[in-house]
């Protein structure tokens, strides 16, 4: 039932956030990292392109005879153009921010190539200048010069591409890096919140696990508030008539013939076996409740203790007519007489009580396997649907049993003593028109 329990769920559940939160900080610090490391790189390798290009330029304007310029600006923006190639090999900082040294090999070839190519068009400039009154535009010093500039246009060039082609591959592993944490980050809310459904789901169940244990005990002890009461009726009830009938005898004894005074004695012996009857039967279900109950058995004649039950309670209800079918029973079985006797003898009094005005009980008995069935069926009240899975329970009594002696005991007791025998017992009823309670015991059961 339990997916995780509550206390061992919430290691993982925190492990789970810091994971969730250790993620989106990576995430975080590492588009960072990129943001700060390869942006001023692209710029630098831009950077280089500019200044060198300005260079250039302006180097044309003064060799075509632009006097406003002199050739320390010029030196100045190849210097430039240079640092800012150092700075992407070796690291740098100016007002335009810092630059990490690159770490991929190839931009690094690349970048020493544009660094190379700067110095060839310093030199070239220098040496122009030196033969400026030769090198005009379309001289032979001019397309060397011009020459030298491209081949250092094409290493910067290739130096930017490179460095944009790692960028490039870092964006991809990063977006990767992302997608996977993400799809974790995914699992990991799925798991949390599944793992939180889940306990929520158990400590539900535990919580109605309690509230029907909760009821059921209230429940319990409900009846068991009922079975004082009713058990204390069931005392006084033959109490009283013990008590009135010897009042009766000590007034009257010498007036009384001899057949009133025998029924006086017959009503006190039946009051004193009511009595008995139920102390044994509080007795035994006490001794079921504290697991003292045991099987002790015997070879014995169940078709003579049934007979003998029914003429027990025949003598009770005279009223009644008890057949007997008890042809199928074997001749000796291994059983524990006084507790069959309990069985039967509970069995025939329920029939009784409950059928006040269809005086008729069947009793039947067969064998079938290792099993010998018996089954008392009575017409009378009969059990509503709804209370029929509580019919075993202990205390329990129909609600159209009011009015109508009993305890509440005597099923419960009687399954007990049946499931001893390595049997049990089942019945059928329709409400209004009787029940009938079938035993089975095993011809040879095994101690408990």
């Amino acid at each position: 039932m339990n997916f995780l329990n509550w206390k061992s769920s919430i290691p993982l559940v925190v492990i789970s956030t810091c994971l969730m939160v250790g993620a989106i900080l990576y995430s975080f610090q590492l588009g960072k990292s990129m943001s700060e490391r390869y942006a001023p790189l692209v710029e630098a390798a831009l950077e280089i392109k500019v200044e060198a290009t300005t260079a250039h330029l302006w180097f044309e304007e003064m060799i075509t005879g632009d006097t406003t310029l002199h050739p320390k600006d010029i030196w100045k923006h190849i210097d430039q153009a240079k640092w800012y190639a150092e700075a992407m090999l070796k690291g740098g900082k100016n007002h335009k921010g810092t630059f990490f040294a690159v770490k991929n090999k190839d931009v690094r070839e690349q970048v020493e190539q544009t660094i190379k190519g700067l110095d060839d068009f310093r030199t070239a400039a220098e040496e122009r200048w030196a033969l400026r009154s030769e090198s005009k535009p379309g001289s032979a010093i001019d397309q060397r010069f011009d020459a030298i500039f491209d081949r250092f246009l094409s290493s910067a060039n290739a130096a930017e591409i490179a460095l944009k082609m790692t960028n490039a591959e870092q964006l991809k592993r990063f977006s990767i890096i992302e997608s996977v944490m993400i799809a974790v980050l995914v699992m990991l809310g799925i798991f949390t919140v599944v793992l939180i459904q889940k306990n929520t789901q158990v400590l539900n169940e535990r919580a109605e696990e309690l509230q029907r244990a909760l009821d059921s005990e209230i429940e319990y002890i409900t009846l068991q508030k009922q079975f004082v009461s009713m058990a204390s009726h069931e005392f006084r009830t033959p109490l009283s008539i013990i008590d009135m009938t010897v009042q009766r005898l000590l007034k009257r004894h010498t007036t009384m013939t001899e057949e009133k005074i025998n029924e006086r004695y017959a009503t006190i012996l039946h009051s004193v076996t009511r009595i008995t009857g139920l102390i044994e039967s509080i007795l035994n279900a006490e001794q079921n409740e504290e697991g003292r109950l045991i099987f002790s058995g015997e070879p014995c004649d169940v078709q003579d203790i049934i007979k003998k039950c029914v003429q027990s309670q025949t003598e009770l209800a005279p009223d009644y007519t008890i057949t007997q079918d008890l042809r199928g029973l074997p001749d000796i079985m291994i059983a524990n007489p006084v507790q069959l006797s309990q069985i039967f003898a509970n069995l025939l009094s329920n029939a009784v009580k409950f059928s006040p005005e269809c005086k008729t009980i069947d009793v039947r008995a067969w064998t079938e396997d290792s099993y010998v069935y018996m089954s008392v069926m009575d017409y009378g009240i009969g059990i509503r649907d709804d209370e029929k899975p509580k019919v075993f329970n202990r205390f329990f009594r129909t609600s159209n049993a009011a009015g109508i002696p009993g305890t509440g005991i005597s099923l419960n007791l009687v399954q007990q003593l049946a499931q001893l025998h390595g049997g049990d017992i089942y019945f059928e009823s329709v409400d209004g028109e009787g029940s009938t309670f079938t035993v089975t015991l095993r011809t040879e059961p095994q101690p408990s």
